[in-house]
């Protein structure tokens, strides 16, 4: 199981890509990978002024510097209009920090940077998830899992959004197709568990 992984899955979004909002995928961003949990250290000295606003934020963001790297990525969201990846690595920090309202909006900024980006929609998906916003956190996530159908954490996600909407066949596709590219996701395979059993009840006419 992952770090920080719960077994509560029908409760709780995946944890992996912790995107703002935490899922336990790591958010890939300009090739360096902000983590779900990472290591907090003092930094011996400020970042380089040789490196740009985005290294810099995410080299303050791994050393829990998290005022810092926000204050980096706003800079980079501003010098660089059309890249949706500040405002990724943004959100993530804001998440991080418990501001969801402010990591909402980055996100959703991301998501007209880029309306077909996957990434982006599968921050907003799982941020508006957590808002209760399930409609279209429905939307953004099938959207997500469409445009990168090996993303095993848009799969995942979508199904525990899916199952709380009490469509257990709909997550369960989903959450298998996630098993099918990560056998070990522990989350994928308790909410796939019960799925089944919400089927099984169901075939039952809903008796125990």
């Amino acid at each position: 199981m992952r770090p920080g992984a719960t077994t509560n899955a029908a409760t709780q979004l995946s944890v992996g890509y912790r995107l703002a909002l935490g899922l336990a995928c790591a958010w890939i961003v300009a090739g360096v990978a902000l983590g779900a949990s990472y290591t907090i250290r003092t930094l011996d000295r400020p970042p380089s002024v040789d490196l740009d606003p985005l290294r810099r934020g995410q080299a303050y963001f791994e050393a829990g510097e998290l005022g810092e790297a926000v204050r980096e990525f706003e800079i980079a969201a501003a010098i660089l209009p059309t890249d949706p990846a500040p405002l990724l690595a943004l959100a993530t920090t804001l998440g991080e920090l418990g501001a969801s309202g402010a990591q909402l909006a980055a996100v959703r900024e991301a998501t007209l940077r880029a309306p077909d980006d996957p990434r982006a929609l599968l921050a907003l998906g799982t941020a508006l998830a957590r808002a209760g916003e399930t409609q279209e956190a429905l939307v953004a996530l099938r959207r997500s899992s469409v445009l990168a159908p090996r993303s095993v954490d848009a799969h995942v996600n979508l199904g525990i959004v899916e199952l709380q909407q009490r469509r257990p066949r709909k997550a369960l596709e989903h959450l298998e197709r996630a098993l099918a590219l990560d056998p070990d996701n522990a989350v994928a395979a308790t909410a796939a568990g019960q799925a089944r059993m919400r089927i099984e009840r169901d075939a039952r006419g809903g008796r125990p």
